[in-house]
């Protein structure tokens, strides 16, 4: 059994469900098929559970990286490791950030349609 590629499709899977958790997520608030999401509270827990989930993903990927490098032997497949790895994190942060920013343009527009009456528009 090779650990090292076990270790990569598990972090590339990791950083998949983290991508697509995200996407569907703000899927969801565009579609506005969250209709329980309207307070405030509910506005938060979706922000403290995404930053919570999201850095689960970010330290799994991190551990799988870390515990692959100090199996393998030369120090290109550290260097492949350590570079790969550094981009999964990345995507995540990305995506994080903008699933972030949606769930507050959602609150925006929850709170603006509950005192006008009218959607907001973004120009």
């Amino acid at each position: 059994m090779d650990v090292p590629e076990k270790l990569w499709d598990l972090a590339n899977l990791l950083t998949g469900f983290a991508v697509v958790r995200g996407l569907v997520l703000i899927y969801g608030l565009v579609k506005d098929e969250f209709k329980l999401l309207k307070s405030r509270a509910a506005h938060w827990s979706a922000v403290f559970g995404t930053v919570i989930f999201n850095t689960a993903y970010v330290l799994a990927v991190w551990y799988c990286g870390r515990s692959a490098r100090s199996l393998s032997i030369s120090v290109d497949e550290r260097h492949i490791w350590r570079r790969v790895n550094c981009g999964r994190v990345g995507t995540i942060i990305v995506f994080t950030l903008v699933t972030l920013g949606t769930i507050y343009v959602h609150w925006r527009d929850v709170r603006e349609k509950a005192t006008n009456g009218a959607p907001t528009t973004i120009a």
